[in-house]
């Protein structure tokens, strides 16, 4: 019984954190087939995103870069409210459990376990589509980046990246535009 009140509290306490479907499962979903990571490298911006605790600023964005080990490192940056910088460090790599080159995993410190980065879709010059979703007890927790190679996305692929997301069962109404202001995102490259 103090399992099940722990997944529950578990469960009700990330309510706020990411978005969370009680009494839902993860969708199965297909990842870019030929996927190739080093097309995929270098800046991309957040158009849109799931609110998530740890992004709560402006102007966020994220660069890839090929380490000496292997693995991508990550350097995610946004601007604070206050106007201050903020930065994210982190490793992707390729999922060892997956033979799949699309299905990624990242984290932002050494002793943190690595999280799922599901590349749904990419033309790698100008979208990214990226997901993850982890079955809880009693419910599934998502989160989802659209990101873009410039600070905005055509109305056009906007479009074809929603027919993608609805293809799956994926809500895209609860997806927050980010702020990708060009006077205020200057400070950033």
């Amino acid at each position: 019984m103090k399992f099940f009140i722990v997944a529950f509290l578990a469960c009700t306490a990330t309510v706020d954190a990411q978005k969370t479907k009680f009494f839902s499962r993860c969708p199965e979903v297909q990842t870019k087939t030929d996927f190739d990571l080093s097309k995929y490298l270098g800046r991309w911006y957040e158009v849109e995103k799931y609110p998530n605790w740890f992004e709560s600023g402006s102007c966020n964005g994220a660069d890839y870069k090929l380490a000496k080990n292997g693995y991508v490192a990550v350097n995610n940056s946004e601007v604070l409210d206050s106007g201050k910088l903020n930065f994210a460090i982190g490793e992707a790599r390729q999922n060892p459990s997956s033979n799949v080159a699309s299905n990624l995993q990242v984290r932002f410190s050494k002793w943190q376990p690595w999280g799922q980065y599901l590349v749904l879709d990419t033309d790698y010059e100008s979208y990214t589509v990226v997901y993850s979703c982890t079955n809880l007890l009693v419910a599934r927790m998502e989160f989802l980046w659209v990101m873009s190679r410039q600070r905005t996305l055509s109305a056009e692929t906007h479009q074809e990246i929603y027919d993608l997301l609805g293809k799956y069962n994926i809500d895209t109404s609860a997806l927050e535009k980010a702020n990708q202001d060009p006077q205020l995102c200057a400070v950033l490259p």
